[in-house]
C-alpha cells in the first residue's frame, strides 16, 4: 500500500524545518528504493550513497550507465550487475 503524506512541517526555525523536511524526504526515498529491483546512479550525495547501500545489501544491481540496463519486459528481473 502506498500512502501519501500531507501536512505542515512545522518547527521553530527555518533551519529545523529544512532538517525535518530533509529527514522525511530521505525516509520516503529509502522506502521507495526498497521496493526497486535495481538503482541507476546519476550522481553522488550522502542520500544517494544510502540508497545504493540499501540496494547493495539486497544483492541487487547498481547501474551507472543507462546503456547497461537490460531492456525487456517490466516483469523480467534485471541481471545482477555490481
Amino acid at each position: 500500500m502506498l500512502i501519501a503524506i500531507a501536512g505542515p512541517y512545522s518547527a521553530e526555525t527555518t533551519e529545523q524545518r529544512r532538517h525535518n523536511l530533509d529527514a522525511l524526504n530521505m525516509a520516503i526515498s529509502l522506502t521507495l528504493v526498497d521496493q526497486c529491483e535495481a538503482i541507476l546512479v546519476i550522481g553522488e550525495s550522502p542520500g544517494a550513497k544510502r540508497e545504493q547501500e540499501l540496494i547493495r545489501s539486497k544483492g541487487l544491481p547498481i547501474y551507472t550507465d543507462v546503456a547497461d540496463i537490460p531492456m525487456g519486459s517490466a516483469s523480467q528481473s534485471p541481471q545482477r550487475v555490481t
